[in-house]
């Protein structure tokens, strides 16, 4: 190695020296001379690595991602959404029953709503929802409580919009106590490997057992309405089919100081660490200039293939990039951007997504091997 540096020292200096060109006889001896045969280090400087929320973002539905893909405190990615299922003003039913003075038995039928937008969309792209729940909240209006009769019900539906689970709830003779705010009266949690999305919620033949002179008892203000209402939440997951193109992920920080040799064109080796599900596919790497944009000058070879791993065992896979200039030298290299291609990984299907899977460098260089021949086939 210090015959390397002795070497790329004088052939910086030779161009400085002031000296001018000297012919010597050279019969006899090879004029040709090959750097970093044996391989080069240079520091990469600071890189992060490529998290999953990064590759989600930088796709096409990144807006969507962004908006309403929220992160647990453990990184786990979660959405989640809330409606009402129905809301009865308590004075307009007060003003119905035939005789205040007794109790009643007050039908309302059969209530139903659409459970997250969101999870619809998403599951146009190729996601599913493992360990969903759902619960089923009341408020009573009145300063007694109010019996209900019903049956709480949930859908899940599949790709092909059939219902793929249902899961319900009894709810007979169920109490409904005074107060204020809203009160959980049935929860579902779907088995883990349901990972349809619940694309509906009902209550079926619903009523309610009103007490005798209810009118006196209505509270006054925005608390005077019966309102039932959902929550649902779900983690993230890629189904087994999953795949994605097209992916662009700009990647600043880099210090690869490769200017200084002048090489025309070298190869890149190092190794990437994958926590991610998704084997991925390096389509386009990108050499940025100092103003972010693409330099159209430096060809990075594309193809490269990184395989898909868990948290518990990241997969490691050597890589090796050839970077060429069309036209002059190789600058310093200090940012790329990177097209991708992902798919879920074999077996790797309906993996709850984190923040924490990443793809990363696992060394802190990038070494540079085969550049350039020197004095015999320059132009």
């Amino acid at each position: 190695m210090r015959n390397y540096v002795f070497l790329v020292s004088l052939l910086v200096l030779i161009p400085f020296c002031g000296c001018e060109r000297m012919e010597y006889d050279t019969l006899g001896l090879n004029k040709e001379v090959t750097l970093f045969q044996e391989g080069v280090s240079l520091p990469l400087g600071n890189v992060g690595p490529v998290t999953v929320g990064a590759i989600l973002q930088g796709s096409s539905m990144g807006s969507l991602v962004s908006q309403f893909v929220k992160e647990d405190s453990d990184g786990l990615f979660y959405v989640e959404s809330e409606d009402e299922l129905l809301n009865l003003n308590a004075y307009e039913i007060a003003l119905k029953v035939p005789d205040l003075t007794q109790p009643c038995h007050w039908e309302v039928g059969t209530k139903s709503a659409s459970v997250g937008s969101v999870t619809s969309v998403l599951g146009m792209f190729g996601f599913v929802f493992p360990h969903q729940m759902l619960i089923v909240q009341a408020r009573n209006p009145l300063m007694a409580s109010v019996g209900l009769n019903t049956t709480a019900r949930i859908e899940c539906m599949a790709s092909d919009y059939s219902t793929s689970y249902s899961q319900e709830e009894s709810l007979a003779d169920y109490s409904m106590p005074s107060y204020y705010s809203s009160r959980t009266i049935a929860q579902f949690e779907l088995p883990e490997d349901k990972t349809d999305r619940i694309a509906s919620v009902e209550l079926v033949d619903m009523a309610l057992d009103l007490p005798e002179n209810m009118a006196e008892k209505i509270r006054s203000g925005t608390n005077s309405s019966f309102v039932f209402s959902y929550k649902y939440k779900a983690l993230l997951a890629a189904k087994s089919d999953f795949s994605m193109s097209q992916l662009s992920i700009p990647i600043n920080g880099l210090k690869v100081e490769i200017g200084k040799f002048k090489l025309r064109q070298c190869q890149a080796t190092f190794d990437l660490e994958s926590s991610v599900p998704f084997d991925v596919t390096l389509d386009k790497v990108k050499i940025l200039g100092q103003d972010g944009q693409e330099n159209p000058d430096i060809v990075v070879s594309p193809g490269v293939k990184i395989a898909g791993g868990t948290m518990d065992a990241p997969a490691v896979t050597p890589v090796t990039l050839e970077i060429k200039a069309q036209e002059g030298y190789i600058p310093d290299i200090t940012g790329v951007e990177i097209v991708l291609t992902i798919k879920a990984s074999d077996g790797m299907g309906n993996v709850p997504l984190s923040s924490k899977m990443a793809l990363s460098v696992k060394s802190a260089s990038v070494t540079l091997r085969g550049g350039i021949t020197l004095f015999g086939n320059e132009k």
